[in-house]
Order: structure tokens, then C-alpha cells, then sequence
């Protein structure tokens, strides 16, 4: 999660989408020398708006995405 990809979005007021994927330690799992036939899951989460450029509040903002990413893997 690095800051300054978030501040790329805080200087565009842009929104980040958090996203979560399932699945893909099957599909390349240790020892296999070809991907699994299994599915992977992609979960996008709700944007998360940026509100501030000040330099703590970009620590705040990724500890949020982190946790939406969290919650998304669950």
C-alpha cells in the first residue's frame, strides 16, 4: 500500500475501489508446475473518497482500504 499512489488519487479526488480476490492460492499452488483449472473471485468494495492531502491523513486512508480489503478477502 504505498502513499504515493493514494496521493495520486487525493491530488485527482479521485476515488479508490477496493478490491478483494478469492481463490488464487489454488490455482498456483505450491509444487504445480500449470495454473489449477479452479476460479478465482474478484470482489469490488465501495470507493472510498479521499478527504484530505495532509500527509497523516494519507497513513488514515490507507488503514481504511486496508480494511475494506480485509473485510472483501473474508
Amino acid at each position: 500500500f504505498r502513499l504515493d499512489a493514494l496521493d495520486a488519487a487525493v491530488q485527482t479526488s479521485s476515488p479508490i475501489y477496493p478490491l478483494g480476490v478469492r481463490g488464487t492460492s489454488h490455482i498456483l499452488s505450491r509444487g504445480r508446475r500449470m495454473p489449477g483449472q479452479e476460479k478465482a473471485r474478484i470482489t469490488v468494495g465501495e470507493p472510498v473518497a479521499p478527504q484530505s492531502d495532509d500527509a497523516r491523513e494519507l497513513v488514515v486512508l490507507r488503514e481504511r482500504i486496508r480494511e475494506a480489503i480485509a473485510g472483501l478477502c473474508d
